[in-house]
């Protein structure tokens, strides 16, 4: 299974893993929806893509993964934090982010887990004030 989520009281953690594929993307959300829908308060979220050692998705299966999401009305606003460590899983997760517009998902992207936390355990649903971005250095990466 490409995709390991644990529900952890209130967080999920989302993990990708071995090859990510476009069906990959739309079963990981709907087993993340089915837990949703047991949750009283939508819980925040950290979606790990650094296990994934080969994507097979495109721009397509992001924007489905997209449109999706946005479909559902939560019942409350929540922070997702996305985790990539490479360009190729930087450009995915950037995809997804500036597809998915959902007025009730804050989604941001880390590098690691430490500064995804520390947002995540901020009060509010409000975008990290450092916006973090790749260095040019990745290109070699």
């Amino acid at each position: 299974m490409p995709c390991v989520i644990t529900h952890m009281g209130s967080r999920l953690r989302i993990v990708f893993v071995g090859t990510l594929t476009n069906k990959d993307l739309l079963d990981g959300a709907e087993r993340v929806a089915e837990i949703e829908q047991r949750c009283a308060v939508i819980p925040h979220r950290t979606a790990d893509l650094r296990p994934i050692e080969r994507l097979e998705i495109d721009f397509e299966g992001v924007l489905a993964l997209a449109k999706v999401r946005r479909q559902i009305p939560f019942q409350n606003r929540f922070k997702s934090a996305l985790i990539a460590n490479t360009t190729v899983h930087y450009g995915f997760a950037r995809m997804y982010q500036t597809l998915n517009d959902h007025p009730q998902m804050c989604i941001a992207i880390f590098e690691d887990d430490g500064p995804a936390d520390a947002w995540l355990s901020l009060d509010g649903v409000s975008p990290p004030e450092v916006v973090w971005r790749p260095e040019p250095s990745w290109i070699l990466r």
